[in-house]
């Protein structure tokens, strides 16, 4: 079975490319990701085929964006941390202007995976709060 295959099982999106695999020290499980569409979709509306925004002609003009790779905390395996990290792309929506784009494994502007805020919403209801 291949690492990508593995991956996409272990954390459940299945849109979802692994581009590399490594173990850190300090975090645990870091797994290089990006979404499996080619096209940026907005991350409000989830719109697909929205221009991207950081255009190279628009990098060399104005300059002065960075960008920094994303990391999102997702369920433990065991005592092993798992943390996805990904670099957003900025796309220009019609409707909401210039966001960043849409990945399928969370929410926007979220730095929880969906499944690790889910499981952590529904234990906040279920354990007592003491």
């Amino acid at each position: 079975m291949r690492i990508q295959s593995v991956v996409r099982k272990l954390l459940g999106v299945d849109q979802l490319r692994v581009k590399n695999v490594s173990f850190d020290d300090f975090r645990g499980l870091v797994l290089d990701v990006k979404p499996s569409w080619h096209k940026p979709r907005c991350g409000v509306c989830q719109k697909k085929g929205c221009p991207g925004y950081d255009t190279p002609a628009r990098l060399t003009t104005e300059g002065d964006y960075v960008r920094q790779p994303r990391w999102w905390r997702h369920l433990s395996l065991g005592r092993v941390c798992i943390w996805l990290r990904y670099t957003l792309r900025r796309v220009e929506c019609p409707e909401h202007g210039v966001v960043t784009e849409s990945v399928p494994w969370a929410n926007h502007e979220a730095r929880f995976t969906a499944e690790f805020e889910e499981l952590a919403a529904y234990l906040a209801q279920l354990m007592d709060k003491t």
